[in-house]
């Protein structure tokens, strides 16, 4: 399974790095990185949408975009 992801514009204050993420040609999440303005967080990958987003938040934020494409593959392979 290969995932690409399409770096994106997005008009949601301040955080305005997003991803688009496909596999096989199918949108499957949009993932942004958090502004500075997120103290702490600020750098870090956040699931926006996609998946059944999970409900937790320390699983919805990510480190950086390759664990964040882990986690994707990851799900993507549980539910298949």
């Amino acid at each position: 399974m290969t995932l690409s992801l399409q770096q994106v514009s997005l008009f949601n204050a301040g955080d305005d790095e997003g991803y688009l993420v496909f596999n096989d040609g199918k949108l499957v999440a949009l993932l942004a990185r958090l502004s500075p303005d997120h103290e702490q967080a600020g750098g870090s990958i956040f699931l926006e949408w996609g998946l059944g987003a999970p409900t937790s938040q320390d699983i919805s934020l990510f480190q950086d975009l390759p664990k964040a494409e882990a986690w994707i593959n990851d799900e993507l392979d549980r539910r298949r």
